[in-house]
This record gives C-alpha cells, sequence and structure tokens, in this order.
C-alpha cells in the first residue's frame, strides 16, 4: 500500500534511534542520522553517520561501529543484503578509490533517460501552449531531469527554469527541456571527493539574478555549500555539501527599474 514505505521507516527509525544504537537525527534532515560518543572533558566525538531512504542505508563509520549497527538491524530485519566501497544507492554509483577518493556518478540514470518525441509536437509553433499529452510528457521528463541534480549540479538553474512552466509548458520549453537533457547525456559529469583532512571551515558561495519581464519581474538565487581541507601533499580542496538553486520570492521593485 501507499503506506508500507512510511510504516517500514518510521519502524527502522525506532531501532536506529533506540537507546542501544544511540542514533539522533539531525534538524536539516530527519533521514539523516548521528551518533556521538562523550570523551574525556565532556567532548563529544563523531563515531558514526547514516543516511535513509525506506530501506536503503548509506553509512559512514569505523568498522567497529559499522558491525555493531549490521548486528542491530540483522536481528530485527534479518539477513542483510551488505555491500561496501563499490555500490549503487538509491540510483547513484558510489567508487571508492584505493587512494580514499570517492567518486559519485549518475551516468546509467542520465543515459536512461529519454527525451521527448510526439507526433503532437512535431511542426508545432514555439510559443503555442503544448497538448495534454506532449505537457504530460514534459513533467515526466522534468522530473527526471530534477533527480540527477544530486550528481549533476551544473543544470539546476536550467532545471529550476524550466519547472516555472509545470502550470502549463508551451512547445519552446518542451524543446528545451530536450536540450538540457540531450546535453547531459552528451557529457555526464562525476562528483569527486579527495581524500583529505579537514580543516573544520564551510565556505558557502551565493548570488542572484533578476530579469525584467513585461509589467513583472523574476529573480533566481543559488548557491553551493563546500566543507575545507587539506590532502596530504599540502593542497586545498573542497568537498561540495550542496548546491541550491529557486526562485525569490520577493524582489524589490527598484531592482528592475536599474
Amino acid at each position: 500500500t501507499g503506506d508500507a514505505p512510511r510504516a517500514f521507516a518510521l519502524k527502522l527509525a525506532r531501532v536506529t534511534q533506540s537507546s542501544e544504537c544511540g542514533y539522533k537525527a539531525v534538524t536539516y534532515d530527519p533521514q539523516a542520522e548521528v551518533r556521538h560518543e562523550v570523551q574525556a572533558g565532556s567532548q563529544k566525538k563523531l563515531k558514526g553517520v547514516l543516511a535513509k531512504h525506506v530501506d536503503d542505508i548509506k553509512m559512514t563509520a569505523g568498522r567497529a561501529e559499522v558491525e555493531r549497527i549490521k548486528k542491530h538491524l540483522t536481528k530485527e530485519f534479518g539477513q542483510l543484503d551488505y555491500k561496501e566501497a563499490n555500490f549503487t544507492c538509491t540510483g547513484v554509483r558510489h567508487t571508492h578509490k584505493a587512494n580514499g577518493d570517492v567518486i559519485l556518478d549518475q551516468d546509467e540514470y542520465v543515459a536512461s533517460l529519454k527525451p521527448i518525441v510526439h507526433t503532437e509536437l512535431v511542426g508545432r509553433p514555439a510559443e503555442e501552449e503544448a497538448t495534454t499529452a506532449v505537457h504530460a510528457a514534459y513533467m515526466s521528463l522534468l522530473g527526471a531531469l530534477a533527480f540527477a541534480l544530486l550528481t549533476q549540479q551544473w543544470v539546476a538553474v536550467y532545471t529550476v527554469a524550466l519547472q516555472r512552466k509545470a502550470k502549463q509548458s508551451r512547445n519552446i520549453d518542451v524543446r528545451r527541456l530536450n536540450a538540457v537533457v540531450r546535453a547531459l547525456q552528451k557529457d555526464p559529469q562525476k562528483l569527486v571527493y579527495q581524500a583529505f583532512r579537514c580543516k573544520k571551515t564551510l565556505v558557502m558561495h551565493s548570488d542572484s539574478a533578476f530579469t525584467r519581464e513585461q509589467d513583472s519581474g523574476y529573480g533566481i538565487r543559488g548557491s553551493n555549500l563546500l566543507r575545507m581541507g587539506v590532502k596530504a601533499n599540502g593542497e586545498t580542496i573542497y568537498h561540495l555539501l550542496d548546491g541550491v538553486s529557486r526562485s525569490h520570492k520577493l524582489v524589490c521593485r527598484g531592482v528592475f527599474a536599474s
């Protein structure tokens, strides 16, 4: 039933957040959990981090901590399908290199996306509203493209722009969506997290852009959140933690007059 995934997620949370496992959900995402251990002097040491999606769990921790959690989960749910170093979770392939680098990609998923080909789109005027059938295909492909943002942040701004036409797309919007998908399939990117020693420093890049649209205006904002660290050779590098691209809810009218 439709409630089955939620019911399982609640049961899983009762196990991972029990006194035996000791994990707690973070405020940013209730499906992400951490466990700290109090050291001498009341200092807390991070022992493990796990992320859940229904019955899929991705975890990073020391070997002893991983084995401890596996034991509790096996006791509650039975034999686990366990993989480490190289695996695919929620459509994202993880590759752990011998030098400590971790590479994330969605190559197979991106390759499976199918641009919209429909008889009701052929030869139709660009500014004409898409037919019901074409718009349905537009929404389906747009949702699939949005899922690729887990690793393909470089198309986020295009995806957000196309989402503005979610209520009613035009033929030109459908063709633009096809163009973005084909560009993505031609050059899918990989997220490479190089091994480093964390400097416990977060860096954020953010910006906004505005455009005037006849009698109205539109603003879009974006940001990248990164973690700073140092490689073994002393080089400073960054890990991408999150990327956001969204519309501005409120924009000062004077922005569009300048």
